[in-house]
């Protein structure tokens, strides 16, 4: 699982999201495993991240 963070997403805050020289991921502080994805172009992509069965 990713690290989580203090920042949490909500519509104006990744609103407030500016593209950098490069790609950048935000994780949410109340809900492990989501963020968001913020590349270069200023395109933003949600992301969902857990584990399989093992």
């Amino acid at each position: 699982m990713p690290k989580r963070s203090t920042l949490r997403l909500t519509k104006r805050s990744v609103d407030a999201f500016e593209p950098g020289g490069k790609d950048a991921i935000f994780w949410d502080r109340d809900l492990a495993g989501f963020g968001v994805r913020v590349h270069a172009t200023g395109r933003k992509l949600c992301i969902i991240q857990s584990r399989g069965p093992a």
